[in-house]
């Protein structure tokens, strides 16, 4: 599980405050009175174009037990790497300001090694030209995702590339925390996965 904490930060206040200090005659009877509040979200323009690189290390352990051959055990290690390249483009922007982007893989490599191995440079060209859809809130909320490959693992990165902001207003010294936990589990093998 990881947790995040955000806040409205000292820096960006203390600016803030000089300015508006700046434009009054009398700063401290001014601040006061002024209640200096911040509703966050993202705003995009249809034509936006963005490029990422998203790098995933894997590392695995299998250890099995052969009760036929009185409890012999073998184990196997393997690791893999992952880097794809991303270009997200803003599409449509609607009334509620949901906006929707178009992200496609220009480019993947990914290499394998097993126990120690040498490393294996795996074919990635059906992954190229690889297409998703995605729909996300002012807030960073993921709303919808289509497209042409595994939408739960994409969903995943869209989450965690989105800070997702408060549904309310803030005022400086504000935070708030997000909370983000991925297990994954295969029931029949007993193997579970946290993140």
């Amino acid at each position: 599980m990881s947790k995040c904490r955000f806040s409205l930060g000292a820096a960006l206040a203390f600016t803030l405050l000089s300015v508006t200090a700046s434009a009054q005659p009398r700063p401290f009877d001014t601040m006061e009175k002024v209640r200096m509040r911040w509703n966050l979200q993202y705003r995009f323009k249809v034509g936006d174009i963005s490029q990422y690189q998203i790098d995933t290390i894997t590392h695995t352990r299998n250890t099995s037990y052969n009760v036929a051959e009185a409890g012999s055990e073998s184990e196997q290690t393997s690791s893999s790497t992952s880097r794809v390249y991303v270009t997200q483009r803003v599409t449509r922007v609607d009334d509620q300001n949901i906006t929707t982007f178009e992200y496609t893989y220009d480019d993947v490599v990914q290499k394998e090694s097993v126990n120690g191995g040498e490393e294996q440079l795996l074919d990635t060209s059906g992954l190229v030209g690889r297409r998703f859809t995605a729909k996300i809130s002012s807030k960073g909320r993921v709303v919808d995702v289509e497209g042409s490959g595994n939408i739960e693992e994409f969903k995943t990165f869209l989450e965690n590339l989105f800070v997702k902001y408060p549904d309310r207003t803030l005022k400086i010294g504000d935070s708030w925390e997000e909370k983000r936990e991925l297990q994954n589990a295969d029931p029949t093998s007993g193997l579970q996965i946290a993140q």
